[in-house]
């Protein structure tokens, strides 16, 4: 005759406090006026990537005109989705 071991209880382990993350936004906020599909202006610098509408240039007076990435992949995100066609019409 075999005797069986005793059942071990599982207790639920104790919630973790909740932790506070700092939510980075995927990119910048957009400048007022800038309509989708313009044509940009993207200049690498040596802190990151400054974006402003293709007339313009970066002026560190005017930080308001431009959008500033310190990571290549988020700046490269950024004008990929800023040139899709993006077609709300269902027929298209």
């Amino acid at each position: 005759m075999t005797t069986a071991r005793p059942r071990i209880r599982k207790v639920a382990a104790p919630p973790e406090p909740e932790q506070e993350y700092d939510i980075v936004p995927e990119h910048p906020a957009v400048p007022e006026g800038w309509v989708v599909g313009q044509l940009l202006n993207v200049r690498a610098t040596g802190s990151g990537y400054n974006v402003t509408l293709m007339p313009e240039e970066y002026d560190p007076r005017y930080p308001e005109r431009a959008m500033v990435f310190t990571n290549y992949g988020q700046c490269q995100d950024f004008v990929s989705k800023w040139y899709a066609r993006i077609w709300h019409d269902p027929r298209a």
